[in-house]
């Protein structure tokens, strides 16, 4: 999901995450991979954030961009970093099967 300024703003108060800048995301070929989203990275791996829908029975899923309310999204792992041994190990970034993670924040005020 490509996040606007405010839902990064509320994303980076919450959490402290900050975005992969949008020239790297395109740079490194994240944007032509993945298509139009904000990324993020950590030591395990790239997220992107994707919305979540209460249903009537509390329980929560992940909707398509624009299907949700917007109150909260969720961090979805599309890709895995590894790191080869040694100092000058080369890193690489192979992509996975999705997976969702605990992380969510509520972007409703």
């Amino acid at each position: 999901m490509k996040l606007d300024q405010q839902q990064i703003d509320t994303i980076k108060d919450k959490t402290g995450l900050t975005p992969i800048p949008e020239t790297a995301a395109a740079d490194s070929g994240l944007q032509g991979h993945f298509g139009e989203n904000t990324f993020y990275l950590d030591a395990q791996g790239v997220y992107v954030f994707e919305e979540l829908e209460t249903r009537e029975d509390g329980a929560q899923a992940v909707v398509a961009p624009g299907e949700g309310n917007g109150d909260s999204v969720t961090a979805i792992q599309i890709a895995a970093v590894e790191r080869g041994e040694g100092d000058d190990a080369a890193v690489t970034v192979r992509s996975i099967q999705p997976q969702a993670t605990t992380l969510t924040v509520e972007l409703a005020a």
